[in-house]
């Protein structure tokens, strides 16, 4: 892995007109010293304490070589995970920010306070034994108050039931068409349990790839797409089927899915005229209890133009609850890129997007109703890398103040507010 030097300086500033609502508490400028469109992901967590958590990926090329580098923003100073072999996953357990980090064949566990405490080490080798490997390992799901307990999410491929395949896969050595299916394995210290299958609700011929999980109290939502293999042998060659957005609750408890809903279904496709094509932008998911909340954008790009930037793209914002009971239908909320959906503590719910005027904007929906759209900050740099990356991070705080994280003057910004 080529390294990057990646360097952040923290400057703090006040403001009032770098928003057009709400009451800015404080602004960090995160200076990097890397462009912008280099940076592949970032996200926001906060603990109990409200101690913030910035991770920060980049990637690129130097000359004919690939880089990857991720780093973590805390208490005013950067660390470079590349020591710590990567992040393999993020996430709270008992109010206390968690990274399990991954280096060679072994996965750690840290507690992240002042600094990197480790507390669990597994060897995945010796505790996945025969079942699964580490590369299969997806998310870890933790359970408070359990100790070294914890849910792995893995994913593996599955014989196909249909007969021609399955003998093209047996003679083909593993090289036939599979179904990408979700597990779920019990891990209690350093041992892991035989792998149980999330019975999600699809189809038994049909992959179901998870790209978003939540988790709240005793509930794990797990948002992603069902979806049909291509078939290119047989009888009966098919296309794969609409990708279906699909959300399934996971009971802690019970141990088991006690929901599921089919949200949306919509084609990638490349348009008749070879020059459009379509497809689904980042998705947001977050959750109060068993209430859950989606975004998610659709994305139609020209394929004829070189540079491509925003104007070349026409994406749409879509929200989706599931909330005292009831599904909801679908609601397109406007025109704009990288939704992100956040729930404060009182339930009201929060949608943020990108604007084609490179604006944050920002809506609730309160009582059932939502208010009118409000701009948040403008002239971000957004170019197309940016729209379909997530570059723009947001969460809340014990207070429901929001953090709200995003490219601005050639640099990161880290903005604490009261929403109106």
């Amino acid at each position: 892995m080529a390294k990057l030097t990646l360097i952040i300086m923290t400057t703090y500033f006040f403001t009032s007109d770098l928003f057009a609502g709400g009451l800015v508490l404080n602004s960090k400028r995160l200076p990097v010293l890397t462009s912008v469109a280099q940076i592949r992901f970032t996200e926001i967590d906060i603990d109990a304490e409200d101690n913030t958590f910035i991770i920060i990926k980049v990637d690129g090329f130097r000359g004919e070589h690939f880089y990857e580098d991720e780093f973590l923003f805390m208490n005013d100073s950067l660390t470079d995970l590349e020591q710590y072999g990567g992040i393999w996953d993020k996430f709270l357990k008992d109010g206390h920010f968690h990274l399990a980090c991954r280096k060679d064949e072994t996965i750690s566990i840290y507690k992240v306070r002042k600094g990197m405490e480790l507390v669990s080490s597994i060897g995945t080798k010796e505790s996945l034994g025969k079942h699964l490997q580490s590369k299969d390992i997806d998310r870890f799901i933790p359970v408070s108050g359990s100790g070294n307990f914890y849910y792995l999410l893995a994913s593996g491929k599955r014989f196909p039931v249909n007969p021609v395949e399955f003998l093209v896969n047996f003679f083909s050595g593993g090289h036939g068409i599979g179904y990408a299916k979700p597990f779920l394995i019990e891990m209690q210290d350093d041992k892991c349990a035989k792998p149980r299958k999330l019975r999600y609700g699809g189809k038994i011929d049909e992959s179901y790839y998870i790209k978003q999980v939540v988790q709240h109290e005793g509930f794990v939502h797990f948002l992603g797409f069902r979806m049909q293999e291509e078939r290119a042998f047989g009888p009966d060659k098919i296309e794969p089927e609409p990708e279906i957005l699909h959300h399934a609750a996971y009971d802690l408890k019970k141990k088991k899915v006690v929901k599921t809903h089919t949200i949306c279904t919509k084609t990638p496709k490349v348009e008749k005229d070879k020059n459009n094509r379509s497809f689904y932008g980042p998705l947001s998911i977050d959750a109060l209890d068993d209430n859950v909340f989606v975004a998610f954008s659709w994305i139609q790009r020209k394929l004829n133009v070189r540079p491509i930037t925003t104007k070349d793209v026409n994406s749409t914002i879509f929200y989706w609850q599931y909330s005292n009971g009831l599904a909801g239908d679908v609601e397109k909320i406007t025109g704009g890129f990288l939704p992100i959906a956040k729930v404060d503590s009182s339930g009201s719910v929060h949608i943020l997007w990108v604007d084609k005027n490179a604006s944050l904007i920002h809506k609730a929906k309160r009582d059932g109703k939502w208010s009118n759209d409000t701009v948040l900050v403008n002239n971000l740099d957004v170019d197309y890398s940016v729209i379909v990356r997530g570059v723009v991070t947001a969460e809340f705080d014990s207070a429901d103040n929001l953090h709200i994280v995003y490219p601005l003057g050639g640099t990161l910004v880290h903005s604490v507010l009261k929403v109106d």
